[in-house]
């Protein structure tokens, strides 16, 4: 409900997007509709973005696993603090249990 915790409107909404709301936990899977809603759509994969690597990006991902969803992590789209240690936990963490990409890498995927 806060100002700062809207999207900023370069990034949408779009009426196609799937909008879900937590409201606790850490991960966007826990105690919401995103896997129903991810499923019914016929999603496989999700691509992981955003902030922080210290505790959401790895929620996301180990909950997006253990949901059955293959994961990619968007490497120049994630961020946390300080960054040797996000990169640390990429490169040691991450990177065993995901795909990794860049945005342009996955911009050229879905273009064909």
């Amino acid at each position: 409900g806060e100002p700062a915790a809207d999207v900023i409107p370069e990034l949408g909404p779009d009426p196609r997007d799937l909008d879900t709301v937590r409201t606790h936990g850490m991960s966007p899977f826990h105690g919401t509709n995103l896997d129903m809603g991810l499923r019914s759509l016929g999603v496989e994969t999700v691509v992981a973005t955003g902030v922080s690597l210290n505790v959401g990006i790895p929620g996301v991902v180990i909950e997006a696993l253990n949901h059955g969803y293959h994961v990619v992590l968007a490497t120049d789209c994630v961020a946390g603090y300080p960054m040797d240690y996000a990169q640390q936990v990429v490169d040691h963490g991450l990177a065993r249990i995901t795909t990794r990409a860049t945005a342009g890498e996955l911009l050229e995927l879905w273009r064909g």
